[in-house]
């Protein structure tokens, strides 16, 4: 029997996850986070493993329209785009690649 979610995306962390769960609650779409960092004893794995978001199949479009909208207001761009531009930090001068949002230099935000 085939499940009724699917996979929506692969975060980092869990808090990445959550904030995008977020996003989906209050749209009222159901989703739940899937990770393996046995029971909070070695976090580190969620590294290596990632923390997946999972939605019901119906839902899965609009979904992928939310999380895309958000990351186009959050990014400037589509944060998959390989054409965007670098920026330049105004604090130090740094010049870093589009998907970076701080400075490695000074830790400055985009």
């Amino acid at each position: 029997m085939e499940s009724e979610f699917i996979e929506l995306g692969v975060y980092y962390n869990q808090l990445d996850a959550e904030v995008v769960r977020g996003l989906l609650a209050e749209n009222d779409i159901a989703s739940h986070i899937l990770k393996d960092d046995c029971g909070g004893m070695l976090p580190n794995l969620q590294s290596s493993e990632g923390v997946r978001l999972h939605v019901k199949k119906d839902d899965l479009d609009q979904a992928q329209k939310i999380v895309g909208t958000q990351q186009a207001l959050t990014f400037g761009g589509d944060s998959t785009d390989d054409t965007a531009e670098t920026w330049t930090c105004g604090n130090c001068g740094e010049v870093l690649e589009p998907q970076f949002t701080d400075c490695w230099n000074c830790g400055t935000h985009r």
